[in-house]
Formats: structure tokens, sequence, C-alpha cells
């Protein structure tokens, strides 16, 4: 069973992440900051990162954080086009911009998990 690390302020968010994988036998991590996530970083199959959290930009957090992690899926609301080629160039397999559909997100999930996750 993977492990998905959820890195997003909005408790409501987080929540809504969990219920739209919550059918596919994934368990949960959690950070509502950087310094959060800092922790659990590293025991992650995962990692859904929102690029604006409270204490450190995510691209940032990833930067420093990146070269030990798992697959990164960058989740924010700031044009694709504009930010997605950063998130991209910074480490991440994938860039959500919000609002998402479930299926986009367990699409992508999917692609970025290592098979038999």
């Amino acid at each position: 069973m993977a492990t998905i690390l959820i890195v997003e302020d909005e408790e409501d968010l987080r929540l809504l992440l969990r219920l739209s994988l919550g059918g596919e036998s994934y368990s949960f991590l959690e950070a509502a900051t950087g310094a959060e996530a800092a922790v659990l970083w590293s025991r992650a199959d995962l990692i859904l990162l929102d690029l604006r959290l409270p204490d450190i930009d995510g691209l940032d957090l990833l930067r420093e954080l990146g070269s030990t992690a798992a697959p990164v899926i960058a989740l924010s609301g700031y044009p694709a086009d504009q930010f997605g080629p950063d998130a991209i160039e910074a480490g991440c397999v994938a860039y959500l911009k919000k609002p998402f559909t479930a299926a986009d997100l367990l699409d992508t999930v999917r692609a970025a998990l290592p098979a038999g996750s």
C-alpha cells in the first residue's frame, strides 16, 4: 500500500484529496506547512504538494527536500502555463491546476506511483 503525503494548508482540501483517493487503499500523511512536510517527506511514496504554503513556497520546499523525495505532484491555483514549467523544472512529475476533477487526480497519482504501489 502506497503512502501519500498531502501537503496542503487548507484542511478542507486535504479532506477532499483523501476522499478522492480513499477508494484506492492508499495510506495518508498530512502536513499544513512546509515545516510539517519536512518531517514527513521521506516517509512518503508520493507527495501532493500545494505550491502556496503559509511558511514557504512549495517549489522552494521541493528544491530543499526533493533530492530524497518520492514523486511529487504540484497542486496549485496558479495558471499551468505560467507555473507548470517551473514545477516540472523543480522536480515535479506533474502539475494539476485547481480546481481539478477527482478522476484527473486519480489518473495522475496512478501514473506517478511506481508499478505495484
